[in-house]
């Protein structure tokens, strides 16, 4: 009798415990002129009406108006939302000396004698081959800058020299709109909302961080919602006060480990960064090793023991840097709670052109999401 009362038991408190369902994922809505943009976005918009998840952590949502529209029609299924608020930040001049902009060896010259009708990332690709070294030596002089020189891709050489050279324009000191774009959904309330800024060690692109916390099995959990910088090497030279873009990760990664609690179950989610290889899956390293710090906190990634898949994939035509192999470039870290699967969302193609005979397909973005059920520790 006492061994059946004990089973019961069990059982009651099993069909109790709670299950949570979240994800990530990185919408690639940063630029504003993206390919199939309108498409996109309404398939971002269907595809969030329909998935299955309680809490939902969104990147590069940097346009008010898109995040607006998410918060507002998602509202009738996630009450509760919390954003990034910076905006851009700028370098006030003088920010370049003389020499900096009229040195032959310096990265304004180096440009116009080898990348002068270029724009955008096929700039940045010319100015990474033929003016890496001209980058390097500004940087270490004076990263700003070599940073605010990087922000004028968009425009011409002498425009550039013009806007360097002005006493009374401001030079923005990250790409777009200089916001991380940052967004969480959940059906739960969200308490102790916060938001670390990490445009003091973020370079071209702002980086940063939010957080939260809701209840979970009677139980607080701390939720994290990150985009650190990415692996731009042969993209873009590296403009910033570290080495490397790598180096720039790992300063950021070891920033939210010094807000870490290992005493009470947290989720960390978003864009890391970190690729570990996977030899039978074709899965790529990126920045290997750089979420160690997190790792030694006690996290653990379960994706790599579940089914592992590339989130950011070369057969993805949104994927501008083709590359062999695949990278987990979107990532789900859990302390003091475990994960009973994971799965890929957001990876379905999407139809282009119904009336025409060949179908042309894209994608809502060039990342695929990752979702993930928790439930209590055993």
């Amino acid at each position: 009798m006492k061994i059946i009362v004990f089973i019961l038991l069990l059982l009651s408190q099993s069909a109790l415990s709670e299950e949570l369902k979240v994800a990530t994922f990185n919408t690639g809505f940063r630029h504003k002129k993206t390919a199939h943009r309108k498409t996109r976005f309404h398939e971002l918009l269907r595809g969030l009406r329909k998935l299955d998840a309680d809490l939902i952590c969104l990147q590069e949502i940097v346009h008010k108006k898109e995040r607006n529209k998410i918060i507002k029609e998602l509202d009738f299924r996630y009450n509760y939302h919390h954003f990034s608020s910076q905006k851009q930040a700028y370098y006030r001049w003088p920010f370049c000396s003389f020499d900096d902009l009229f040195d032959t060896k310096g990265t304004l010259y180096c440009r116009y004698e080898n990348c002068l009708k270029m724009r955008g990332d096929k700039l940045g690709k010319c100015l990474n081959n033929k003016c890496g070294d001209a980058f390097k030596a500004l940087r270490q002089k004076n990263p700003k800058c070599s940073q605010a020189q990087l922000m004028q891709q968009d425009v011409s050489v002498v425009l550039a020299f013009l806007n360097l050279i002005n006493p009374f324009k401001r030079i923005k000191r990250f790409s777009g709109t200089g916001r991380d774009g940052l967004l969480i959904l959940s059906k739960k309330k969200l308490i102790a909302k916060e938001e670390v800024d990490y445009s003091e060690i973020s370079t071209h692109r702002r980086r940063g961080a939010i957080s939260a916390e809701i209840e979970f099995n009677g139980k607080p959990l701390k939720i994290f919602c990150a985009h650190l910088t990415s692996n731009l090497d042969g993209i873009y030279p590296y403009p910033g006060f570290f080495d490397s873009w790598r180096s720039e990760n790992l300063a950021q990664v070891e920033k939210m480990v010094i807000r870490v609690d290992t005493k009470r179950p947290t989720l960390v989610m978003g864009g890391l960064g970190c690729s570990r290889r996977v030899s039978l899956r074709d899965i790529h390293d990126n920045f290997e090793g750089n979420c160690a710090p997190l790792f030694g906190k006690g996290f653990i990634e379960p994706f790599y023991k579940m089914n592992p898949k590339c989130t950011y994939c070369p057969y993805n035509n949104l994927v501008s840097n083709k590359f062999s192999g695949g990278l987990i470039l979107d990532n789900i870290l859990v302390n003091g709670v475990s994960v009973k699967e994971m799965k890929l969302i957001f990876n379905n193609e999407i139809k282009m052109n119904h009336d025409l005979e060949e179908l042309e397909f894209t994608y809502i973005s060039d990342h695929f999401g990752v979702q993930a059920t928790l439930k209590e520790m055993p």
